[in-house]
């Protein structure tokens, strides 16, 4: 069985002017599905390149991501543009009128088949990039974290500390933050990593913060900022990450973002208040 989609290939300009850009993902149009694919590979391979345009380029493709992921056209979505990006005259659009840091190739045709999915579609695409994901070691986002935040911010909120029933009377388990600070409000920190964290845990992570919330900041919604990679979109670690991006109170940053939570904890005037 075979079927024919709509792509067009996403690109990034570091100097729009000169006409250079790199390909660094997918837009594809399937039926009634527009599904996006982006490379995390070779945006951080583009981090030197882009300098200080790099973050907002980074939140750019997530965001947008993250907005294609919430369109369902068999929901009748409620914003008009989202039924518009439904279609190929859209993304000839894209391919028109998106000539800055971020540009859109104008759109083609492909067949994928039972055995030939977006995924391996994907991979076609970005060969280079799936030998080298392959290839590399996985990045230690712990030691990372160790280094570029709680080293930075320990002298003024708690940090690696275990939240049990010391802390809060009756509460029936333990679990473990990478730092909490208060002043008005309470600030949170959290690394999970996304291809190995159950369910349990990430539903610990909530019922705890929503209990400190209750005790020490009379139920008001807690900052609660996590450390996380995006998974492959459609996996089910990808499911666990989309929840926990989508809770009330809770902002998700890229482990390569540490440095600039832990200003917002230092700029933030939070401090221990935890009788430990």
């Amino acid at each position: 069985m075979t079927n024919q989609v709509i792509y067009s290939i996403v690109y990034v300009s570091p100097d729009s002017r000169l006409g250079d850009k790199v390909a660094i993902g997918v837009l594809l149009l399937d039926g009634a599905h527009l599904i996006f694919k982006y490379s995390l590979q070779k945006l951080q391979n583009l981090k030197s390149v882009l300098g200080d345009y790099w973050d907002p380029v980074s939140k750019s493709l997530r965001a947008t991501q993250k907005y294609i992921e919430n369109i369902d056209i068999t929901k009748k979505p409620i914003f008009q543009e989202a039924r518009e990006m439904i279609s190929k005259d859209y993304l000839t659009k894209l391919s028109i009128y998106a000539n800055g840091l971020i540009q859109f190739q104008e759109p083609k045709t492909a067949i994928l088949t039972s055995t030939f999915g977006v995924e391996q579609f994907y991979l076609s695409l970005f060969p280079e990039d799936h030998k080298s994901i392959e290839k590399s070691a996985k990045p230690n986002y712990r030691n990372q974290i160790d280094q570029s935040f709680i080293s930075k911010i320990e002298q003024q909120v708690h940090v690696k500390i275990d939240i049990d029933d010391k802390i809060i009377p009756d509460f029936y388990i333990n679990y473990s933050l990478d730092a909490i600070g208060r002043n008005g409000e309470i600030y949170i920190a959290k690394y999970i990593d996304f291809a190995v964290e159950q369910k349990a845990p990430i539903s610990h992570l909530i019922v705890t913060t929503e209990e400190l919330s209750r005790i020490f900041n009379n139920n008001k919604f807690s900052n609660v900022f996590i450390f996380g990679v995006e998974p492959e979109i459609g996996s089910e670690s990808h499911k666990k990450w989309a929840f926990v991006n989508k809770y009330k109170g809770y902002k998700m940053f890229h482990p390569d973002q540490a440095e600039e939570v832990a200003n917002i904890f230092l700029n933030s005037g939070a401090i221990k208040f935890i009788k430990v």
